[in-house]
């Protein structure tokens, strides 16, 4: 989303596009910005201000410049418009250019060119993310429930996977006092990606939540999507590394990401604890949601048994339960009994253990039917959870699930 221009002052604004006149020559302007930590609202003295400026027909194609304007350090980088649209559109550089308007920046020139680029790669990045989640959930992908603020924040957390030193920015972004602010800004461009999906029958929305379409799924099941994603991230970090090198800009690259941990760490006492509760808090998998008898049960949930005995009945600390294993062999099942006052109930629990241990166990079972037997504990607990779904709403009696832990 484009940045209000509240923190720029007219003469820095006016420095910027005079020196970016100077570095494209008689070359057009494509679009001009100011992006990370200063767009983000951080506009010390020491902090550098990154410019994304795009020209057409850019000669040579990449190269950054830095310029001092009243004490001030101004790092532009310099790209050719088709390669920073071969960026958006499929990656090209590994989003290390592209990927500066996924975040709040203030629009200096071209506001229309930088909105539609921006939208156009959180399509792109938001489809990728349905095609991972239908990879690593074949079976539970149609039921999920998902909320938009999943695919931004699950976007942030893969930018740190393949570039490490950008957690130092993001967590600057995710500060108190400008978090709200920042995350509307960003929020606005994945909100009309999505409509965008919508349309083209990607994805459906209800209540405030949107699914992914059957026909998405069969389509990310098929074996070439399986493996084009499953180089995607390896591609992504080396496209970035090559940018990097060969624009000659890694040392002041890093030096703008070291900036950015000076200034978060001096802003907090505890570094590491700050850093913990932002993960904790921005878990993409706490806004990704499977549906039970008792209501929507985020991924993220960490509930255990007693927890889930008390939430549900609504107990005190002192009613009494008890555990008792009745039997599995595949899977660890368990009888809980709970005696609170309105009356005794029984809940069954089952635990899906991995079986990557023993070998020669998924090589027997194969044998015993046509498909084969998912070793991985949580595969099992996916395909129970689908198959219970399935039934149940084609009006056949089965066992309600009343909650899903899928990280015991």
């Amino acid at each position: 989303m484009l940045q209000k221009r509240e923190y720029l002052n007219e003469k820095l604004e006016k420095h910027i596009l005079n020196f970016s006149r100077r570095i494209a020559g008689s070359c057009k302007i494509k679009a001009v910005c100011i992006c990370g930590d200063y767009a983000s609202g951080f506009c010390n003295k020491e902090m550098v201000v990154e410019v994304l400026l795009v020209i057409h027909r850019f000669q040579p194609r990449l190269m950054s410049y830095v310029k001092t304007f009243d004490d001030r350090n101004i790092l532009v980088f310099a790209v050719d418009d088709w390669v920073f649209e071969r960026d958006v559109e499929r990656g090209f550089l590994g989003e290390a250019l592209a990927g500066r308007i996924i975040f709040p920046y203030v629009p200096l020139l071209n506001e229309e060119y930088l909105r539609f680029q921006e939208v156009k790669l959180k399509k792109r990045l938001i489809v990728e993310l349905l095609e991972n989640l239908v990879l690593s959930f074949p079976e539970l992908s149609y039921e999920f429930r998902i909320k938009p603020e999943y695919f931004m924040y699950e976007t942030m957390l893969n930018m740190t996977r393949v570039f490490p030193p950008l957690v130092y920015s993001l967590l600057n972004l995710m500060r108190k006092e400008v978090k709200k602010r920042n995350i509307e800004l960003m929020a606005h461009g994945f909100s009309e990606a999505l409509k965008e999906l919508e349309k083209e029958g990607f994805i459906k929305f209800s209540n405030g939540y949107l699914r992914i379409s059957e026909e998405f799924v069969e389509h990310a099941r098929s074996r070439k999507v399986s493996f084009i994603n499953f180089f995607r991230t390896a591609q992504k970090t080396t496209q970035r590394t090559l940018f990097t090198t060969l624009l000659g800009v890694f040392p002041k690259v890093m030096n703008v990401f070291s900036q950015s941990k000076e200034l978060f760490l001096k802003s907090r006492k505890n570094a590491e604890e700050e850093l913990m509760l932002v993960r904790g808090l921005e878990d993409p998998q706490r806004f990704l949601y499977i549906p039970t008898a008792r209501g929507l049960v985020p991924l993220a949930d960490r509930m255990d048994i007693e927890s889930f005995v008390r939430k549900t009945l609504s107990a005190s600390e002192d009613v009494k339960f008890k555990i008792k294993r009745v039997g599995g062999v595949l899977n660890d099942v368990y009888l809980v009994e709970a005696s609170p006052l309105n009356g005794e109930q029984k809940f069954i629990v089952k635990r899906f253990k991995n079986w990557s241990s023993f070998k020669w166990f998924p090589l027997a079972l194969w044998t015993l039917g046509t498909r084969t037997f998912a070793v991985s504990g949580r595969s099992r607990l996916e395909r129970e959870c689908a198959i219970n779904q399935f039934l149940h709403s084609r009006g056949y009696r089965v066992p309600r699930i009343l909650h899903v832990n899928h990280n015991e």
